[in-house]
């Protein structure tokens, strides 16, 4: 009966559930999350934590994340806290401002409130190896023909307009961070209103205790330590952590989509060398 009891009392002992993130947040990792949150139960948790350890992210992925994760909090009528581990910048930083209280240790890098687009201009690289390359759209406003038109082979005029439109993309996708942002920590940040964009907007990147000053965080501390000072008698529970039938499952899959494609490469060559066969017969 004793035993019995042990068993129950372990397995209606309040939990904290733990979800981690440490790689860029893309579909992929989206996913993986959006699975985590859904295999929390709806009783005895007491609060949610998110460990970020991440230095980038798509915007869209970052805010689908951090929708999410605030549904699965109200739902269960708990607090979020955030922790960064060693880099929580960008889309990382995104997600850390989204906890009721967030952490960082003292050498975590933290911040990069900023937006960027990257280009390589690799025409030079292209004209060595007489690589011809052709884009076709619908117009010149589109997405691909202004990174097209970032190169230097490109007309200046070209090059002027494309590189505007990028620029106008960027500062509205920057927007959107400062706005969330302010949303979740605008009376916790400790800078002047006229002072933000100069300083914590400007995408610059922060140590934890430099962090702490200007109100980025709230406190310093890992996730164990802190989780386990506010509450003690819960057990912390990592829900991204897979089981064996889930590993399985992903090994799985994983085998069913290079098998796929080494079918699909295989049936090519064989088309080729049957066609070939076929126009050597005929002749």
């Amino acid at each position: 009966m004793e035993a019995v009891r042990k068993y129950l009392k372990r397995l209606i002992k309040p939990t904290v559930a733990v979800i981690k993130i440490r790689k860029p947040l893309n579909a992929e990792e989206g996913y993986r999350v959006i699975k985590a949150l859904k295999k929390i139960p709806s009783r005895n948790i007491q609060a949610l934590a998110i460990v970020i350890n991440t230095g980038s992210g798509a915007p869209g992925q970052s805010e689908i994340l951090a929708q999410r994760i605030k549904w699965a909090c109200e739902k269960r009528k708990i607090s979020v806290y955030t922790f960064a581990e060693d880099l929580c910048i960008s889309g990382g930083y995104y997600l850390l401002s989204l906890g009721d209280k967030a952490y960082a240790d003292g050498s975590s890098l933290v911040g990069g409130i900023g937006s960027v687009i990257g280009h390589a201009d690799d025409w030079r690289l292209f004209r060595r190896y007489y690589v011809d390359t052709e884009l076709i759209t619908t117009g010149e406003r589109t997405f691909a023909a202004a990174m097209a038109n970032l190169t230097q082979e490109a007309p200046q005029e070209k090059r002027e307009s494309s590189r505007q439109m990028l620029q106008s993309l960027v500062e509205d996708t920057h927007k959107k961070f400062v706005e969330h942002v302010e949303a979740h920590r605008k009376d916790k940040l400790k800078v002047p209103q006229e002072e933000k964009t100069d300083s914590i907007y400007s995408g610059d990147v922060y140590a934890g205790r430099r962090a702490l000053e200007l109100g980025l965080i709230d406190g310093i501390g890992t996730y164990q330590e802190t989780l386990k000072k506010l509450f003690p008698e819960a057990r912390q529970v990592d829900f991204t952590k897979q089981t064996f039938w889930e590993r399985l499952d992903d090994f799985m899959y994983g085998i069913s989509v290079r098998t796929s494609v080494e079918n699909a490469l295989v049936g090519q060559v064989l088309g080729r060398v049957r066609s070939g066969l076929w126009s050597a017969n005929k002749k």
